[in-house]
């Protein structure tokens, strides 16, 4: 089943043309699923808010964000999404995330070296106190999480 098929089972929270945030509420999860190739600050903003404002009534333990579409990333959205939201998030028991990125080998070092910098200018910021692993798809995250929750473990 396609990410695209195995999305449109669930209820979107939020919907506009750069994208989709969707919830699952038996893995207590959210999926934020990217769908264009660069994501303006202002509508990053607007998903994460709608994140927060479901955190507040229904609890969200996993996300899984898929950037596969991306193919540039504004870099200050970045820090504040790891060292800002990330952490109120945390207190909100959000503390597992999946993420796929594009196959661009490019974006990835992007990511990589933009993750060493806001670690660098941020020592207060631990990205070890979060469950952060990259898959291939939004399908193989499900399924990892699934397998977990069958298996007795808990991804938060």
């Amino acid at each position: 089943m396609s990410d695209n098929a195995f999305l449109h089972r669930l209820q979107p929270v939020v919907e506009q043309r750069h994208g989709a945030v969707y919830y699952d509420p038996g893995h207590r999860a959210v999926i934020l699923k990217v769908q264009t190739t660069y994501l303006p600050y202002e509508h990053f903003l607007l998903f994460l808010q709608g994140i927060e404002q479901l955190a507040d009534r229904q609890p969200v333990e996993v996300m899984i964000f898929d950037k596969s579409s991306l193919r540039i990333f504004h870099q200050p959205s970045m820090e504040w999404y790891h060292v800002v939201w990330k952490e109120k998030m945390h207190a909100k028991g959000l503390r597992t995330y999946r993420k796929i990125l594009p196959a661009d080998p490019l974006f990835r070092e992007s990511v990589r070296i933009g993750r060493e910098r806001i670690e660098r200018e941020n020592p207060g910021f631990r990205i070890e106190k979060f469950d952060v692993r990259y898959v291939d798809s939004v399908e193989a995250a499900w399924a990892e999480l699934t397998a977990q929750r069958s298996n007795g473990s808990n991804p938060a």
